[in-house]
C-alpha cells in the first residue's frame, strides 16, 4: 500500500501550500491566463489514504503544485506531507522544489535545469545516506521532474495529439522511466456522489526504475505487475486528470477528482 501511494504522488501526478478555493475554483492573472484550484482524494478501496490539492497555472511560462497529506489508515501508517512544485521559466528552463515529511524524516530539495544542461541539486534536508543505484549521466540534460512530465501531457492533450508519450522523469535523487500509451476515449462512471462522470481520455502509464534507489532494495512486487490508468477529461475548456487507478496483485488505490 506504500509503493501505491507514492506511485500516486508521483503522477497525479509527486513552493508553497495551495489555498482550498473549492474542488475547481478560477482566479485570473496578470496576462489574461486562469489558474485554477483543484482537490483530489486516494483511496485504497474504502480505506482513505490521503488528499491532494492542485494548482495549475497554464501559460508558457506555466506552473503546477500538488500538495499531498496522507489521511485515515495511511495517518497511522507512515503518516507523510509532501509538496512538490514546478515552474518553467521563459528561457525554458524549469525549477522544481520539494519539501516535506515522511514519518520522522523531514525532506527539502530543489532541483533546477537550465536549457540543455544537466540538473542542479541541492539538498537543504533529507540528502540521502544509503548506496543507490547510479543515474545515467548522459540522460539528465533531457530529463524532467515528476510534475512537469504532468504538465507535458495536458499539454499534448490540449494540442489534440493524445496523451501518448515517454519521458526520463528525476526528482534529484531517482530516476524513472515513464511511458504514457494513449487509449482513446472512455466514459468514466461516478463511484462517489462527489466526483466526475462523463467521457475521458485513457492514458495507461508504464514506469520503469533506471536509477537513484537503494542497491539493498528487495521488492516483493515487480513493475510489470502494477496496472496504472490515468483519465483525463475537458472541463470549463481544459484537459484535466479526473481519475487515477494503481493495481497490483493485492488490490488497488484510486486518486478521484473532487468536484463538490
Amino acid at each position: 500500500m506504500r509503493r501505491a501511494t507514492a506511485l500516486a504522488l508521483a503522477l497525479l501526478l509527486p513552493a508553497a501550500p495551495v489555498a482550498a478555493q473549492g474542488p475547481a475554483a478560477a482566479s485570473t492573472q496578470a496576462g489574461g491566463e486562469t489558474s485554477r484550484d483543484l482537490l483530489y482524494h486516494l483511496d485504497w478501496g474504502p480505506v482513505a489514504l490521503g488528499e491532494f490539492r492542485v494548482r495549475h497555472e497554464p501559460g508558457e511560462a506555466g506552473a503546477l503544485t500538488i500538495e499531498a497529506r496522507s489521511r485515515g489508515l495511511a495517518s497511522m501508517l507512515f503518516d507523510f506531507t509532501l509538496t512538490e512544485a514546478t515552474r518553467r521559466e521563459p528561457d525554458g528552463g524549469r525549477r522544481f522544489t520539494m519539501n516535506g515529511e515522511f514519518g520522522d524524516k523531514d525532506y527539502d530539495r530543489e532541483v533546477t535545469w537550465d536549457p540543455g544542461q544537466a540538473p542542479e541539486v541541492e539538498h537543504r534536508a533529507g540528502a540521502p545516506d544509503e548506496e543507490l543505484t547510479p543515474v545515467p549521466q548522459a540522460t539528465l540534460p533531457r530529463s524532467v521532474d515528476p510534475a512537469a512530465a504532468v504538465l507535458a501531457v495536458l499539454d499534448r492533450v490540449k494540442a489534440g495529439e493524445g496523451c501518448a508519450g515517454e519521458w526520463a522523469i528525476y526528482d534529484g535523487v531517482r530516476m524513472m522511466s515513464l511511458t504514457v500509451r494513449d487509449e482513446g476515449m472512455d466514459r468514466v462512471e461516478a463511484d462517489r456522489d462527489w466526483t466526475y462522470a462523463g467521457p475521458a481520455r485513457r492514458c495507461r502509464l508504464g514506469i520503469e526504475r533506471v536509477g537513484g534507489f537503494p542497491v539493498d532494495d528487495e521488492r516483493e512486487t515487480e513493475e510489470a505487475d502494477f496496472n496504472r490508468l490515468l483519465w483525463i477529461a475537458e472541463m470549463n475548456g481544459h484537459p484535466t486528470p479526473v481519475r487515477l487507478q494503481v493495481s497490483w496483485p493485492l488490490g488497488y488505490a484510486t486518486g478521484r477528482i473532487d468536484l463538490r
